[in-house]
């Protein structure tokens, strides 16, 4: 019975970090990260270090969010969530500003019931602070 549940726990569970609730990967290793009190952009992989040089990782509070954008995937574009904040420059539109944009996530179609869902998560969340 020991091995058995062993084996029915997902290896990658435990590289998890503390306290993450849910997280959606986009295109080109972007990953937005869902926690308690913020939010995560991850960024790994060539394209990422074009689009956006050395930034790294980018932590926004989710009390500091004033404004959140999906636009769906189609199919043949990308979709994309984009957040503004408090202190942060107006996020540019468009898919192909998007893309630069460091508080962008891009994704596919069949990524984008992840980054639906996490949307809502995020709103709940932000509207309970």
């Amino acid at each position: 019975m020991l091995n058995y549940l062993k084996m029915a726990v997902d290896p990658k569970d435990e590289k998890k970090e503390k306290g993450l609730i849910m997280e959606a990967e986009g295109i080109n290793g972007q990953k937005l990260m869902l926690f308690e009190k913020k939010i995560r952009i991850h960024r790994k992989g060539f394209n990422q270090f074009v689009l956006h040089g050395l930034k790294g990782d980018k932590e926004i509070f989710l009390k500091s969010i004033t404004s959140i954008q999906l636009k769906k995937a189609g199919r043949l574009t990308s979709g994309y969530i984009q957040f503004d904040f408090m202190g942060g420059q107006q996020a540019l539109s468009g898919i192909f500003q998007g893309a630069m944009n460091e508080n962008t996530v891009m994704f596919r179609k069949s990524q984008q019931d992840d980054f639906e869902r996490i949307k809502e998560l995020i709103e709940e969340r932000i509207h309970k602070e």
